[in-house]
């Protein structure tokens, strides 16, 4: 259905086979960038039919100078989602290492490894495990004590 930009209507944007995916990537509050190749070209090509689509739904669909597209509630219509503790954490240090000079010397590459030592150096083990899973209510020394006598 894609022969140029969707200047016609908004039903044959919302037609176009990438709706769908594009439509829920945004709204789970995914970025949309250059790398998502037929996306980010949809995106390109829809941006005002989808700018007065989403702001009916009570959201804003930026585009930001960086080249990336995603949506910024501005209502409680589609609902908020709140990052965790965990998360925020996560990406805080993952922000901080994106501009340490070894991270920009490795092309930006941060592994996982990386990342979790750096958070149990600031937190602590216990700490980190904690935020990292909330949902275990206490931190149990006995049964981490007999994951360890296991070969």
């Amino acid at each position: 259905m894609r022969e140029g930009s969707f200047t016609s209507s908004l039903e044959d944007m919302i037609l176009d086979a990438l709706f769908p995916e594009v439509d829920v990537s945004l709204r789970q509050g995914r970025h949309i960038d250059r790398d998502d190749g037929a996306s980010y070209t949809f995106l390109i090509e829809a941006q005002v039919q989808l700018e007065g689509l989403y702001h009916r739904y009570g959201c804003e669909l930026v585009h930001s100078s960086d080249g990336y597209f995603y949506l910024v509630p501005t209502s409680d219509l589609l609902g908020r989602r709140h990052l965790t503790v965990g998360e925020m954490l996560v990406g805080q240090t993952l922000a901080l290492a994106y501009l340490d000079p070894a991270t920009v010397s490795a092309g930006g590459i941060v592994r996982r490894e990386d990342i979790l030592s750096r958070l149990a150096g600031l937190l602590g083990e216990r700490e980190l495990i904690q935020a990292l899973n909330p949902r275990r209510r206490k931190y149990d020394e006995r049964s981490d004590e007999e994951g360890e006598d296991e070969p």
